[in-house]
């Protein structure tokens, strides 16, 4: 008996350090196609460690267009392609991204409300990187 419950209680809390550390999101958006569809749904790795090419989840703007930074009251959330990190020049850009902040894309330029019409992205808008489906 005390094994059984040893057992659901170390099941239990390995469960809430997976729902601490990942997160799942729905897709609704085209801005990532055809590389995530609307529908799709994707995991997130709670983390703001990326490189240029990772795909992220991150705060949808206010209506005022600016990125929203309170991680725990978002209107609803973006899925983007990290462009340019701090430090790097992105050809739309006239100076390098700052510090904490970064450039975002959709794949879907057409369709894509990112860096492009509201300006670098501060990493508190950011809520991790997305590992499922792995996107190249």
């Amino acid at each position: 008996m005390r094994k059984a419950l040893s057992l659901v209680l170390l099941l239990d809390l390995f469960l809430q350090i997976l729902r601490w550390k990942f997160t799942t999101v729905k897709v609704v958006g085209h801005s990532m196609e055809p590389a995530i569809m609307p529908g799709s749904v994707v995991i997130v790795l709670r983390t703001r460690a990326m490189r240029v090419n990772d795909v992220v989840l991150v705060n949808e703007p206010d209506e005022g267009g600016g990125w929203i930074t309170d991680r725990d009251r978002p209107m609803g959330y973006f899925v983007k392609r990290v462009k340019a990190l701090a430090g790097q020049t992105v050809e739309t850009l006239k100076h390098p991204v700052p510090n904490d902040h970064v450039y975002l894309v959709g794949d879907n330029s057409e369709r894509s409300l990112d860096s492009r019409h509201l300006g670098t992205c501060p990493l508190g808008a950011i809520h991790g990187r997305v590992v499922w489906p792995k996107i190249d």
